[in-house]
């Protein structure tokens, strides 16, 4: 049973990726192949993102994790087009609604605990709060 900031979580699902294609396949493990868990436990992929899109449904919430490619990009003169930076995606988490409320709740906790015990705090730019529509004092 996996334990998340010691509660136990249920609800975690291995995909039979077995139909996709090879070129699909390698973007993550194939699970019909490692479906001992000891045997997938040790094929846990490392991924860092910069960039997440996040989709939500009745039934489920997607996030698609990915990285931005480094590219030169120009910028016009002015800055005031919006500029679509390139992409790869590393990988696509799908959970219940509820099981990502229960994640966002814990993540929160974690970043308040470790902005305690380090008496600081993780700065974010007041751009980035306007571009994303949120408000810091949901913090």
């Amino acid at each position: 049973m996996l334990l998340i900031d010691g509660f136990p979580i249920k609800g975690f699902f291995l995909y039979n990726y077995s139909k996709l294609s090879p070129i699909q396949n390698q973007r993550g493990l194939d699970m019909a192949e490692n479906q001992n868990p000891e045997k997938w436990k040790q094929n846990i992929p490392d991924i860092y993102f910069d960039r997440m899109q996040l989709t939500t449904t009745v039934l489920g919430v997607n996030f698609i994790l990915s990285v931005s490619d480094p590219t030169v990009i120009d910028v016009p003169e002015g800055g005031a087009e919006r500029i679509k930076l390139p992409k790869t995606d590393v990988a696509v988490i799908r959970t219940s609604p509820t099981h990502a409320k229960l994640i966002s709740m814990l993540i929160k906790k974690q970043l308040k605990r470790f902005e305690e015990n380090t008496k600081t705090e993780i700065q974010i730019p007041e751009e980035v709060y306007k571009e994303l529509g949120i408000d810091p004092s949901d913090w």
